[in-house]
């Protein structure tokens, strides 16, 4: 079974422009549209077809509406912890209604969680997981948020980039036939880390993604947080920043530089 992603930076290659793949996503139809107009109308009309044509046409879901509710808040909601409770609030629905709709979207395949990561497969599964969207367009569309162009001075811009580079990094994993296994990682005292990978018989990678085009020291913090646990892991911070630089043990590269270089594991 191979499954086929939005188009990702490699494959546009010299085309690519990362603020119009953070707005509108990588689907080669919208990406490919004459104009900004284009792609979010296509958008739109992608996410109506979606709700009409995969879920409710299949008998996936009873009724339509409280589904259509809840896919507008948790796409809103795309990269955070999920908080059935809050988003059954806010949606009006109820906790079980929304645990199931998000195992549909990653049944069809419109989203993915992240796990919370734990040395202990136990502790593991009393975290709660992130979910992200398949393409971050998509997202924006069911949000009802495609007229809020990303701007660099507002932490939406981050939450956008970080959302865009974790498909970007699982999509070119599977293509690469990888086996790395992807989570995310935070501590009762709300340390976080963007991305942890394990790797078959490796040390994992710790990695931070900030949307800044200067990496200084305060960014690596989180990570510096984790050398004494992890000693033998590695640690990255992906960023827009086209400068290399280390801080300790920490690496500090381009993002498109960095998935390169863990893809290659070198």
């Amino acid at each position: 079974m191979r499954n086929l992603y939005p188009l990702t930076h490699q494959e546009i290659g010299s085309e690519f422009e990362l603020l119009r793949a953070m707005s509108y996503g990588t689907l080669p139809k919208i990406w490919h549209a004459h104009s900004d107009d284009e792609r979010k109308d296509l958008l739109k009309a992608y996410a109506t077809i979606y709700i009409k044509e995969e879920i409710w046409a299949e008998h996936l879901i009873r009724k339509l509406e409280p589904f259509r509710r809840f896919l507008e808040v948790a796409a809103q909601q795309a990269g955070k912890i999920v908080n059935a409770s809050a988003i059954a609030n806010e949606s009006k629905n109820n906790d079980k209604s929304v645990l199931n709709w998000y195992s549909i979207l990653e049944d069809t395949l419109i989203g993915f969680h992240l796990e919370s990561f734990h040395t202990s497969v136990r502790k593991q599964l009393k975290n709660s997981p992130k979910f992200y969207f398949f393409d971050v367009g998509v997202a924006r569309a069911l949000a009802g948020q495609l007229s809020l162009i990303p701007n660099p001075s507002i932490s939406y811009f981050g939450d956008l980039f970080e959302s865009f580079v974790i498909s970007q990094f699982r999509s070119l994993c599977e293509y690469a036939n990888k086996d790395f296994k992807l989570y995310f990682l935070r501590t009762k005292s709300d340390v976080e880390i963007d991305l942890v990978v394990v790797r078959p018989g490796k040390n994992i990678i710790l990695i931070e993604i900030k949307s800044t085009e200067n990496i200084r020291l305060e960014h690596t913090q989180s990570l510096q947080h984790f050398e004494n646990d992890f000693p033998l892991a590695e640690f990255f911070v992906l960023s827009r920043d086209q400068t290399d630089k280390a801080f300790g043990k920490v690496k500090a590269m381009h993002w498109t530089k960095g998935l390169a270089a863990i893809m290659s594991e070198r």
